[in-house]
């Protein structure tokens, strides 16, 4: 599973200050304290894929954001590292497993320098990373690791290696706190719905960011 939230320095911004949602990311207030990834991954907030966010508003949204002088990153790795340091404050969108590689931070400490915030309404990014491959090696064994990765004893080791991954639908995994923390509701797109429109929605905004073609 791949969730995204909000990621802040608590020395930059408070929890009070800092956004609850996508949509305030956008806020002139974070006007250069928002880093923001070259990647762009919001297309589950697309209305193609059952997200609230016509093309127009997706459009307005990132002129929004590009207006905010923000910071250019890329990747989870870059983007600790800068809010870590303090060079810039927030990260809206970002990969909540993310925080948690390499015991970066304790998802419960109060005192970590960079938390998290689910977003309110809306959390998007859910879906499903792991496939068999059509010319697997060792077709047996790739169906019994996916049955183990969708068991209760795969879902405790995925939260083990890393809380970020944890299943959103495993009632008290990290996730599942998370969302229901936030008062959220998960927005789910297929693979199939993201690559009938993840191009056309790179375009979107990479255009309104002013870069000439998808960052790979």
């Amino acid at each position: 599973m791949a969730l995204r939230v909000i990621w802040f320095n608590t020395s930059i911004l408070s929890r009070e200050e800092a956004p609850k949602s996508l949509e305030e990311c956008a806020d002139p207030k974070y006007k250069g304290v928002i880093a923001v990834d070259v990647r762009p991954t919001f297309f589950e907030m697309m209305e193609e894929t059952g997200g609230p966010w016509s093309n127009e508003e997706l459009r307005q949204w990132a002129r929004d954001v590009a207006a905010l002088d923000p910071l250019w990153i890329r990747g989870s790795s870059h983007g600790f590292r800068v809010l870590a340091s303090g060079e810039r404050g927030l990260i809206c969108g970002h990969q909540f497993h993310g925080l948690f590689r390499g015991d970066r931070t304790e998802p419960d400490d109060p005192n970590a320098i960079v938390q998290y915030i689910s977003e309110a309404g809306h959390c998007p990014g859910l879906r499903h990373n792991r496939d068999r491959a059509a010319t697997a090696g060792a077709e047996n064994g790739a169906v019994l690791f996916g049955a183990f990765l969708a068991a209760d004893a795969g879902h405790a080791a995925t939260e083990k290696a890393n809380p970020g991954y944890s299943s959103p639908y495993i009632e008290g995994s990290l996730s599942n706190r998370a969302i229901k923390e936030a008062g959220a509701i998960v927005l789910e797109a297929t693979k199939e719905q993201i690559a009938a429109i993840s191009d056309k929605m790179n375009k979107i905004i990479l255009t309104e960011w002013g870069f000439p073609s998808p960052v790979q």
